[in-house]
């Protein structure tokens, strides 16, 4: 994945051109291309209004409409609600920082059970000769340490 922006033209018609890859490009394909984690910046072909903020939310538009509803209703009250008060760009930053964070989060616990569950099978390979010799319990009292050292990690990160 590069780090480069994407140009995205968007035209009258609705269509989107990718002009990195000189091709045009369904909304169901830049959607794709953010979840990989790409930047994008839709701009309008004839011109040049940043288009980026309405396309985005037109995806998550389409997203939720295929039935993946992760935004709760009370949730996008309460933007609605946030939009032309005296709090909305104060909300507005509340909203970037906390998703940040949360995929700042999201991106530790994968990597601490990751490493955690790495440490379990090095373990068990270490010692298999050992390993049909143990219990079951013994099995699984050692997961459970394992488990309970990774869910510490994970609060220490959540308290920081």
């Amino acid at each position: 994945m590069t780090n480069q922006v994407l140009k995205i033209k968007k035209y009258a018609n609705r269509r989107l051109y990718d002009t990195e890859n000189s091709m045009y490009i369904t909304l169901s394909d830049l959607a794709k291309l953010v979840q990989s984690g790409r930047k994008i910046d839709v701009r309008d072909a004839k011109t040049d209004d940043d288009l980026t903020r309405l396309t985005l939310v037109q995806i998550i538009l389409e997203i939720e409409a295929e039935g993946h509803q992760m935004l709760p209703v009370e949730a996008l009250r309460q933007i609605i609600m946030a939009y032309g008060g005296q709090y909305e760009a104060l909300f507005s930053r509340y909203l970037e920082r906390t998703m940040s964070a949360f995929m700042r989060q999201q991106h530790n616990a994968e990597r601490l059970l990751n490493t955690s569950l790495d440490t379990i099978r090095d373990n068990s390979l270490k010692s298999e000769p050992a390993v049909a010799a143990k219990s079951e319990a013994d099995s699984y009292s050692e997961f459970r340490t394992e488990l309970d050292a990774l869910k510490a990690k994970l609060d220490a990160l959540s308290t920081k």
